[in-house]
C-alpha cells in the first residue's frame, strides 16, 4: 500500500540501486578476501577453573592496522604465544613465566618475534641447559590482575622465574572504581586504607558481542572496522570512558593510594616466590614520549611511577629493572623509535631491546645458569 504512494522515479531508483548497493558490496566483499589482508577477530573465552578471561583456544590469524599487520597464535589454554604449554619440565629446563598486559599479550608484533621469544632465544644461547618462556598478557589487566594470574601460574606451571612487566597504567586500575574490567583481580580500600580483594566476575559474550562476532563473518566489515580503526573511532566519540584514556599526569598522582597498592602487590608477589622457591624480576617501561623529546626522567610527570614502584620494591629486596636507561641509550645512538607512528605498543625493535634487556638482567642476576659452551 505504502510502496504505491511512492513516486514512480523514486521507485525505479530504488529498485535499481539496491541491487547495485548489494552487488558492489557482493564484489568488494569477494575481493578483499582474495587480495587483501584483512584483520580476524580474536575471540574471548572464560577459564572457569581458573577465573581467568583469556582466548578462545586454538585460534590463529592476522590483525590488520594502519601502523601493523600482526599474526596471532592462540595456544591450547587460551594465551597469545609461540608454544603450548606444559605442566612437565624437561629435564634440566630453566621456565620463565612472564605476565603482564597488552605488551605481554602483544598483538602489535608477530607472535614469534615479542619479547618473551626474543628472551628466551637469547638466554637460550647463553646457557647449556633449555630455556622454556611462557608469557602471559592481556589487555588492559592492572598490577591486581598480575596478582591472580602469578597464583595461576604458580600452581599450573611452577616457573623458576617470574618477570612481571609494569606499565604505567598499571596502578589506578588495580582498583574497582577505576577498573577497565570486573572480570578482573580488582582492589578496594578498607575503613582504615587496607586493600580488600574483590574476586573477578565471570565473563559471558553480551548481546552486542553475539551481533558483532556474526558481523565479523563480513571480510568488509572487518576492514572498515579493524583495518582502518573505524571501530576505535565510534567507540571514542561515543563511550567517554576516562579509564580507558590515557592517563592524566599533570593531576597529579595519589602517592598514599599507590603506595599502598605497591606495598600490597609486591608483598603478595614476594610471598609466592618465598613459598614456590622461585625467583621474580619487576621490569618497568621507560618513559618513551619523553625520552624522544630529550628530557631527563625526573622531568618526565610519569616516572613519578617508576620511582615509587623501585622505592618499595627495594624495600621488599625484590630485583627491579627500569628499561629507561635501555631506551635512552639506544634512542640516542641509533635514533630509532620503539612504538608505532600511531600506537605506543613496542614495535618489534622495541620488543627486541626489551627481550635483550631482560636476558642481560638476568645474566647479572646470575639466575640462568652456567654458560652454554663454545662451540
Amino acid at each position: 500500500m505504502y510502496w504505491r504512494k511512492v513516486p514512480s522515479w523514486l521507485q525505479k531508483l530504488v529498485l535499481i540501486s539496491l541491487p547495485a548497493f548489494f552487488f558492489a558490496c557482493a564484489f568488494i566483499e569477494a575481493g578483499l578476501r582474495l587480495f587483501v589482508a584483512v584483520s580476524e577477530p580474536v575471540e574471548s573465552f572464560y577459564d572457569a577453573e581458573n577465573a581467568l578471561l583469556v582466548f578462545e583456544p586454538g585460534q590463529s590469524g592476522i590483525r590488520v592496522r594502519p601502523d601493523f599487520t600482526a599474526h596471532y597464535r592462540i595456544n591450547s589454554v587460551g594465551w597469545n604465544s609461540a608454544r603450548n604449554y606444559t605442566v612437565d619440565k624437561l629435564p634440566g629446563e630453566l621456565r620463565i613465566a612472564v605476565i603482564g598486559d597488552s605488551y605481554v599479550e602483544a598483538f602489535q608484533v608477530d607472535y614469534d618475534k615479542n619479547f618473551g621469544v626474543i628472551l628466551e632465544h637469547t638466554l637460550g644461547e647463553y646457557v647449556s641447559t633449555p630455556v622454556m618462556v611462557y608469557s602471559f598478557g592481556r589487555s588492559g589487566a592492572p598490577l591486581s590482575q598480575y596478582l591472580h594470574i602469578m597464583r595461576y601460574v604458580s600452581a599450573a606451571y611452577a616457573p623458576d622465574i617470574y618477570v612481571i612487566l609494569i606499565i604505567d597504567n598499571d596502578f589506578e586500575q588495580s582498583f574497582a572504581h577505576m577498573s577497565p574490567s570486573p572480570h578482573f583481580l580488582q582492589f578496594e580500600l578498607g575503613e582504615h586504607n587496607e586493600i580488600i580483594e574483590i574476586e573477578p566476575v565471570p565473563w559471558e559474550p553480551t548481546t552486542k558481542g553475539r551481533v558483532f562476532r556474526i558481523l565479523t563473518f563480513s571480510a568488509l566489515f572487518r576492514y572498515v572496522w579493524c583495518n582502518l580503526q573505524l571501530g576505535d573511532t565510534v567507540t571514542n566519540a561515543v563511550e567517554d570512558n576516562p579509564v580507558m584514556a590515557e592517563p592524566v599526569y599533570d593531576q597529579g598522582i595519589d602517592t598514599e593510594l599507590i603506595d599502598s597498592l605497591l606495598v600490597y602487590t609486591f608483598q603478595e608477589y614476594r610471598d609466592i616466590v618465598r613459598q614456590t622457591g622461585s625467583r621474580l624480576l619487576l621490569v618497568m617501561d621507560g618513559p618513551r614520549r619523553g625520552i624522544y623529546e630529550g628530557k631527563l626522567p625526573d622531568d618526565i610527570p610519569e616516572y613519578a611511577y617508576t620511582i615509587l614502584s623501585a622505592g618499595v620494591a627495594e624495600e621488599y629486596g625484590i630485583p627491579f629493572l627500569d628499561l629507561t636507561a635501555a631506551f635512552q641509550a639506544d634512542y640516542q645512538q641509533h635514533g630509532r623509535r620503539f612504538n608505532f607512528p600511531g600506537d605506543y605498543h613496542w614495535n618489534a625493535y622495541g620488543h627486541r631491546l626489551v627481550g635483550e634487556t631482560i636476558s642481560e638482567e638476568l645474566i647479572r642476576l646470575n639466575w640462568v645458569g652456567s654458560a652454554a659452551p663454545a662451540e
